[in-house]
């Protein structure tokens, strides 16, 4: 199943913040391209392990859908998508368990507390600019009577002179002897 990027986001700021700075470190992504060429996988396919991860781990997609996912998306066979699974459980997924049974020190009530006092600054933030562009409202306005009174214009004499057009100027075709040119013989 395809998810949205925004369903995504979501699900990953829900995870605690030790286990979203495993999920970007240099370990997971070591040993992702350790599972990859012991499988002799390119690149692009350990990417596609990595996806199963992390949709894993965000609670997208099941844990029992990881193994029948790998086999179809990388295209291997049941016996290596289930070892690949296997390698994955006992290096990625044990490493994460241990994460969730050692919670971080940010608990949920200090996130919600985060997530509020940001949308306050926001709120606060959206206050000021409105009062100050209502305020330089006023200022602009009295600017714009001064910019409407006539102008006067004082009565100099200015002179105009034409600026005399350039001659075009005729081009003589000049005929050479083509250097490529084989000879008629």
């Amino acid at each position: 199943m395809e998810f949205s990027q925004e369903q995504k986001r979501i699900a990953f700021r829900k995870l605690s913040k030790n286990i979203r700075e495993f999920l970007f470190s240099e370990e997971l992504s070591d040993t992702l391209i350790t599972i990859g060429k012991k499988y002799s996988l390119l690149l692009d396919k350990v990417e596609v392990i990595e996806s199963e991860v992390f949709l894993t781990v965000e609670g997208l997609q099941n844990a029992s859908d990881f193994i029948p996912n790998i086999k179809t998306k990388l295209g291997v066979s049941e016996e290596i998508a289930s070892n690949i699974g296997k390698d994955v459980n006992e290096l990625i997924f044990v490493k994460i368990r241990s994460l969730i049974q050692n919670p971080s020190d940010e608990t949920d009530t200090e996130k919600e507390e985060a997530d509020k006092s940001l949308e306050k600054r926001e709120t606060d933030t959206r206050e000021g600019i409105l009062a100050e562009i209502e305020n330089d409202s006023v200022a602009h306005i009295e600017d714009t009577h001064k910019l409407l009174a006539p102008l006067s214009v004082s009565a100099t004499q200015t002179t105009i002179t034409e600026i005399p057009k350039p001659e075009p100027k005729k081009e003589e075709k000049k005929y050479t002897v083509d250097p490529y040119r084989e000879p008629i013989i």
